[in-house]
């Protein structure tokens, strides 16, 4: 099997009804609601962008789904995403924990 997501938004949990959390609270809920509270294996996993546009919560997030999976994991990153350059420069969790991240970087990433 192969799983992917898409558009998770987790920064946006206000329009979505779930201002009560906290952003911990619900990146918890969202990562427990995309393996039915069951681990995932090792099953690859392919995220297909807009996980957020805040590298905390990027890296929360596969900080908690790290925990619950280790099969390979594949981000794209999309149009709502934090810089890319955040994650070329290895800065992040993502980056240093073996997720795959593809991206397209027009023009100079450090700038």
């Amino acid at each position: 099997k192969v799983y992917y997501i898409s558009d998770l938004h987790l920064n946006m949990r206000d329009r979505k009804g779930f201002g009560n959390l906290s952003d911990e609270e619900y990146i918890q809920h969202a990562v427990r609601k995309m393996d039915g509270n069951e681990p995932f294996g090792d099953s690859p996993l392919i995220i297909l962008g807009d996980i957020a546009n805040d590298k905390d919560i990027v890296d929360y997030f596969f900080c908690l789904l790290r925990m619950r999976r280790e099969g390979p994991i594949i981000y794209v990153l999309g149009n709502h995403e934090c810089p890319p350059h955040i994650f070329i420069k290895g800065q992040s969790y993502a980056f240093r924990k073996n997720v795959y991240i593809l991206s397209y970087i027009s023009g100079n990433p450090s700038s």
